[in-house]
């Protein structure tokens, strides 16, 4: 998200000397938003965890007694806790996991000042072999001209940072 976020915000000026295959701004932002990619697979029938987005304080109250723990507290866009002063306060992680609410009401009042928007999640646990990528390359006309599958091998953090290694093989499950 933090690469694409850099490639919209200099897409006019690399355009003026490369072809940058990216879909439309709108398109990235919709494919960014974790609640948006929720509503979208909810759609298409698949199973997820329990997701709340919160803004404040009372609304993680309600959200606290609605998701069932361990759950992880995370940004709605990846590039919310990569501005310097947040990156700092999450210890340089894309996601926290938390045992019990009293931990993750601690971590959101430390962040809210700065960044009030996160995500709470029911955390499923399981090897990163079970974390799956599909990748894609679309036509303007939104048909699939070429994908790949793969697996998260290793992150850091583990299970819930950046694949550092991953396996592209066939996952059919997915495509």
């Amino acid at each position: 998200d933090h690469d694409i976020a850099h490639l919209l915000e200099y897409r006019s000026v690399l355009e003026e000397h490369f072809i940058v295959p990216l879909a439309h701004a709108s398109v990235l932002e919709r494919a960014m938003n974790k609640d948006t990619c929720f509503d979208v697979a909810r759609s298409c029938g698949l199973s997820l965890p329990t997701s709340k987005t919160v803004t404040n304080a009372i609304e993680l109250e309600s959200a606290v007694r609605q998701i069932e723990f361990p759950a992880i507290l995370k940004p709605l866009y990846a590039r919310q806790w990569r501005r310097p002063i947040i990156w700092d306060l999450v210890g340089k992680q894309k996601a926290l996991l938390f045992e019990n609410s009293a931990g993750l009401t601690a971590a959101y009042a430390r962040i809210r000042e700065h960044e009030p928007v996160a995500t709470i999640q029911q955390y499923i646990p399981g090897p990163e072999e079970n974390l799956v990528v599909f990748g894609s390359y679309c036509s303007s006309a939104g048909t699939v001209r070429a994908f790949f599958t793969g697996r998260k091998i290793l992150q850091v953090p583990p299970l819930r940072g950046t694949g550092v290694v991953l396996e592209g093989c066939p996952v059919p499950e997915i495509i």
